[in-house]
Parts: C-alpha cells; structure tokens; sequence
C-alpha cells in the first residue's frame, strides 16, 4: 500500500469528500505536475543546486489539516497494521495528546559564563 491508498481510506473513515491533491510552488502558482526533486541529501552537499523554485508545497486552497487526535483508534490500527516503531518519538502518545514540547526538553548541568 502507499500513501495515497492511506489518505484515500482516511477520507473515507472520516466522511471527507475526496479532494484531489493539488500543489504550488513558493510563490503559491499551481504546479501541473510533480516530479522528482533534488534529493536534500545533495543539497547539503552541493548548495549550488539549491533552488527555491522547486520547492513543493500543498496548495492552501485544496488542503485542510485536522485533528487527528479526534480519530486515535483509526491511528493506532493503522500503526499496529504496519509494525511502526520509534524509540525516541511515541507517535499514539502525540496523536492521542499532541506534542508535548517539556518532553523534548534537556537540562542544562554546568556554568553560563
């Protein structure tokens, strides 16, 4: 399964209407078509082949963010169904709470000078 196949099914579960994924560049003009980009691992290597004008970002009039805290079941079926694991992030406690920014905290031991 890909992405698609997911955002397809949580539209369903979630009784949105299906919505085509539509995308722009920075200047928020439509791109017909996405294709593959610079990988930013060259990028970093190499900033000369940094180019702002291919940046993609979800068009502001197709997308819409939710809440995905008010479907945790579907979450962690989904999750359960894929064998998803990450020891330092706890991703059903941040779909179930939400991002708990103390939890990322580190103390400081030592002098300001």
């Amino acid at each position: 399964a890909n992405f698609s196949d997911f955002a397809v099914a949580i539209q369903e579960i979630l009784g949105l209407p299906r919505s085509e994924v539509k995308w722009c560049d920075i200047n928020g003009e439509p791109l017909p078509f996405v294709g593959p980009t610079v990988p930013a691992q060259l990028v970093s290597k190499v900033p000369s082949h940094a180019n702002l004008g291919q940046l993609r970002f979800r068009h502001p009039d197709y997308f819409q963010a939710g809440s995905i805290h008010d479907h945790a079941e579907f979450w962690e079926d989904l999750i359960a169904s894929t064998g998803y694991s990450c020891s330092q992030v706890d991703l059903l406690k941040i779909i179930r709470e939400g991002v708990r920014i103390d939890d990322f905290f580190r103390h400081f031991k030592g002098n300001f000078k």
